[in-house]
């Protein structure tokens, strides 16, 4: 009767290869599918962290390369390790990390106990020599989880551009500047910012909004008219000046000139800067710049975000 202990010899050097293959496939399909966060909705980044690939690929690693006598199970490895990815990935991820507490100890829990697994079948694969087969297998995997993700974004940016596009033009159109009726526009995605990006044409002049991806909130405008040197005078002038120009009145609610620099005027909305000089140029830009606004303001959904990029 043959004894269980005469299993193939692991091959260290492959095995490692192998491992190191997953993890940075691993690595690779989180970030590219994280970067679809805000596009994509908050239940795919909770995947990627506490489901797959993050504690598959920490399973998979260590079962790969963990010693037969030691001192405590690849399991046990596996899930320390995953403790220490998830609670790093969720410091930096604003839909995992806005989940409730109770929500992120069961998921915790859970992405123990697929590591733990995950790490038993990667034993059972080093024995068997199939480790290149298991790391080509996960790469595989999570090429086709960031395929899904951008499948789910295109998805939900048709969704967005029916029905949240036309109520943040409207909003536009009300508070801040009248647009024409037949302007187009053109909708993208800015994975920097976070964001969706409409650009188009107003009075000759091209315009930018920036729009949260979870609700139809305007993060900023960006826009330009040149002025005529005509020197404005007082705040009729002022306001006349820019009611002329289509500019509304709750933007213009808050119209105050600049201490120290006569004819030169300032107005906001919300997280859009309007600034008039004193020859007849006008600014709408994001304030407080997005470079200076908090990592988490990318929604306007709840209070937990503020302001855009």
């Amino acid at each position: 009767m043959t004894e269980p202990a005469e299993r193939k010899p692991r091959r260290v050097p492959g095995n490692v290869g192998a491992a190191v293959v997953a993890a940075a496939a691993a690595a690779a399909g989180t970030a590219g599918t994280l970067r679809l966060e805000p596009f994509a909705g908050p239940g795919l980044a909770a995947f990627v962290v506490f489901v797959f690939p993050v504690p598959a690929a920490c399973g998979l690693a260590v079962g790969l390369i963990s010693p037969r006598r030691a001192i405590l199970r690849a399991p046990a490895y596996a899930a320390i390790a995953t403790v220490i990815a998830v609670l790093v990935l969720v410091g930096g991820t604003e839909n995992a990390r806005v989940l409730p507490i109770p929500s992120r100890v069961i998921l915790g829990v859970a992405a123990m106990l697929i590591s733990g697994a995950a790490a038993i079948a990667g034993e059972r694969v080093a024995e068997r020599r199939w480790a290149g087969k298991a790391a080509v297998g996960l790469a595989v995997g999570c090429a086709g989880l960031v395929l899904v993700g951008h499948l789910v974004t295109a998805h939900r940016g048709r969704a967005y551009e029916r029905s949240v596009l036309p109520q943040v033009l409207l909003r536009i159109d009300s508070d801040y500047l009248a647009l024409a009726k037949d302007a187009t526009w053109q909708c993208e995605r800015d994975f920097s910012l976070g964001c969706y990006c409409l650009r188009g044409t107003v009075g000759g002049r091209r315009m930018v909004v920036y729009a949260a991806a979870d609700a139809p909130g305007v993060l900023g405008v960006r826009y330009r008219v040149r002025g005529g040197g005509a020197f404005i005078k007082g705040a009729a002038g002022a306001s006349g000046y820019l009611r002329s120009l289509g500019f509304r009145e709750k933007l213009l609610g808050s119209l105050s000139e600049h201490r120290g620099a006569p004819g030169s005027w300032c107005a906001g909305l919300e997280l859009t800067r309007l600034t008039l000089e004193a020859d007849g140029t006008v600014r709408l830009e994001p304030f407080p710049p997005f470079d200076a606004r908090a990592p988490t303001a990318r929604s306007v959904t709840g209070t937990r975000r503020a302001g855009g990029a």
